[in-house]
C-alpha cells in the first residue's frame, strides 16, 4: 500500500446492503442496530442481573404506537416473566386493504425462545428456534449473540376493517425448553416493525 501526502487512501471499503432500517415501515419500535439498549432496561443489561431491584419492571404498560417511546418497550422478554406484551396501532384505509409483514429482530435468545404473534383474532404459525449459544446469556450481562429476524406475513383479513380503529398485537415468547423465571426461554429485542 502506498500513502501519499495530501491524498485520501481508502482501504477495504465496504458497502452496506440490505439494511432493514431502509425498508419503508408503517411503524417501527427501536433501531435496527443489533442492540436492545434503546429499550426499557437496555442500558442496564450489561451491569445488572435482570432480577436486580434497581431495574424497572420488565412488564410495563401496553405499548401504544404514536405515543409510547422505544424506552417503554422491554429490552428482553421471557416466557415466565413478561410474556404476551401488547402493542396497539392504527392503520389507514389504504393500509387495511393489504397484507403486511411484521418483523421482530432478536439480538440473542435463550432456551429456544422465539416470538409468536397474535393480531386481533389472527394467530401466526410457529417459527423454529434460531441458532444461539447454549449459555445463560440473558442473565449474564450479554445481549450479543446471533442476530436473527423473524418475519410474520399478516393477511389483510387480520386487520380491523374500520380505518383508525385500534389493532391489537400480542407478542409472545414460545419454546418447549427453559426453566422458571429469568431462566425461562427468552430473547432480547433488536427492533420490531410493520412494513408498508
Amino acid at each position: 500500500m502506498t500513502v501519499a501526502a495530501s491524498e485520501t487512501t481508502i482501504l477495504h471499503s465496504i458497502s452496506i446492503a440490505d439494511d432493514p432500517s431502509r425498508d419503508p415501515a408503517i411503524w417501527r419500535i427501536g433501531d435496527w442496530d443489533g442492540s436492545p439498549q434503546e429499550f426499557l432496561n437496555g442500558d442496564k443489561l450489561t451491569k445488572m442481573h435482570p432480577s436486580d431491584v434497581r431495574i424497572d419492571t420488565w412488564d410495563p404498560a401496553n405499548h401504544i404506537i404514536g405515543s409510547s417511546s422505544d424506552s417503554e418497550f422491554p429490552a428482553t422478554m421471557w416466557k415466565e416473566v413478561n410474556n404476551d406484551h401488547i402493542v396497539y396501532f392504527k392503520l389507514n384505509s389504504d393500509q387495511i386493504e393489504s397484507a403486511h409483514t411484521l418483523r421482530i429482530g432478536l439480538t440473542c435468545a435463550f432456551a429456544g425462545g422465539r416470538p409468536k404473534i397474535t393480531v386481533n383474532d389472527w394467530i401466526s404459525g410457529n417459527h423454529p428456534p434460531s441458532s444461539q449459544p447454549s449459555t445463560r446469556n440473558l442473565t449474564t450481562g450479554s445481549y450479543r449473540c446471533n442476530n436473527v429476524t423473524y418475519p410474520f406475513e399478516i393477511p389483510a383479513t387480520a386487520w380491523k376493517q374500520n380505518p383508525g380503529e385500534w389493532n391489537r398485537l400480542v407478542i409472545s415468547v414460545i419454546s418447549g425448553s427453559g426453566a422458571s423465571g429469568f431462566l425461562s426461554a427468552g430473547y432480547s429485542v433488536d427492533s420490531i416493525d410493520l412494513l408498508e
